[in-house]
């Protein structure tokens, strides 16, 4: 799962997740979905439990943890998490739908098929995680049927078929990636042309990206320029040029409130891009819940991070934001978000052991989706397939 942002309507967490997927991918067109309204990055149970460590946890019941003594059941287990991903990829709500294409990008069985039909769907962040599935997978097969997509209406959608093409071996010419950091009016469509630069590994595409840090963006919100440039650094540091992490680092050290999105999206992507010098800066956003200083999601961000670069924190800290004062709220989505976002990071763990009962405990017993596909996706990264 990755983080790459598509828009979200449904909270600022939700954008920052990453479900590439890591999952929550941020999807734009997806107004609507269910849980509501209300919430912002400033709501919240209140200002002391949105930041973190009080104590109450969310522990695994003991017939989930039985679950796991159980070859058979574990099987079982799988098996209806995968179903239910599956399903979910038919959801009435598009969010939901493209999380669940990229939670089963990996799975042999049924991400292929599930990535091609999200081709043809309605709306354009399916269409756009689809392609960018089958290109990251290599999905040969269903390169051809990307092709009707670089007429697509939405220009985001457009570039990631040209992404598609061009990793299962087309002769693309990439020709609107370098128009659209140039000219888009919208700092998200240049931000995704960044981000599949980068994908792309092509070093040759430094330059551009560089110049692309100095064209104004006169038509886009500031956040949204920030988080841009944000991408920008990271296709550069991926291409080789680490004198970009400069740029990553930089927004942690934020004392402003309002920078709370840009500081969590650059801590996310600094264990995207490997940079184990950022380890004590993310080490000490996690340590300091007493000070109040960082808000939940950069707290979360950080220990992403941390679990992707070998540092894993332990799961019971981030088991905090799905305790009792994160209790689900189809009203609050500020609260849907970071319980989403905190059983994502679970999922980066990789120690099976430590980190199961707690994915198999929410995918049993929560009731949100936001929640349970994040976890049924962690089952399927933890749990061997049957042979």
């Amino acid at each position: 799962m990755h983080i790459h942002r598509y828009a979200t309507r449904l909270s600022r967490p939700a954008a920052i997740i990453a479900c590439s997927i890591g999952l929550a991918v941020s999807l734009s067109g997806c107004a609507g979905g269910r849980g509501g309204g209300g919430g912002g990055s400033g709501g919240g149970p209140s200002a002391k439990s949105g930041s973190g460590m009080t104590g109450r946890a969310f522990v695994p019941d003991s017939a989930s943890i039985a679950i796991l003594a159980d070859p058979v059941a574990v099987e079982a287990l799988r098996a209806e998490a995968l179903q239910y991903l599956q399903e979910m990829t038919a959801d009435p709500y598009p969010g939901y739908r493209a999380n669940a294409i990229e939670a089963l990008a990996d799975v042999p069985e049924v991400g292929e098929q599930v990535a091609r039909t999200g081709l043809s769907d309605e709306n354009p962040a399916v269409r756009y995680a689809s392609a960018m599935v089958i290109g990251r997978r290599l999905y040969a097969s269903s390169a051809p049927l990307v092709n009707a997509l670089v007429r697509d209406v939405d220009p985001s959608v457009r570039l990631a078929s040209l992404y598609a093409m061009k990793r299962n071996g087309y002769r693309v010419d990439l020709t609107p990636l370098a128009d659209a950091l140039r000219s888009s009016p919208d700092a998200r469509v240049r931000a995704n042309a960044a981000y599949i630069l980068g994908e792309l590994g092509d070093p040759t595409a430094i330059t551009l990206l560089r110049d692309a840090l100095t064209y104004d963006v006169p038509k886009s919100t500031v956040a949204d320029i920030r988080i841009y440039q944000l991408q920008v650094a990271e296709a550069l540091v991926k291409l080789g040029d680490h004198n970009s992490l400069s740029r990553l680092r930089a927004p942690l050290y934020t004392r402003d409130p309002a920078d709370g999105e840009i500081a969590a999206f650059a801590a996310a992507i600094l264990g995207r891009v490997g940079d184990r010098s950022s380890i004590p800066d993310l080490v000490k956003i996690v340590a300091m819940w007493k000070e109040y200083r960082y808000s939940a999601e950069i707290r979360l961000a950080a220990m992403g991070s941390l679990a992707q670069l070998g540092q894993p924190p332990d799961p019971e800290m981030i088991a905090e934001y799905l305790g009792p004062e994160f209790q689900a709220d189809e009203a609050n989505v500020w609260v849907r978000g970071v319980r989403s976002q905190a059983t994502y990071v679970l999922g980066l763990i990789e120690s099976s052991e430590v980190v199961l009962p707690y994915l198999v405990g929410l995918y049993r017993t929560d009731g949100d989706d936001l929640v349970r596909i994040p976890a049924a996706a962690g089952l399927l990264n933890h749990l061997p397939a049957s042979p």
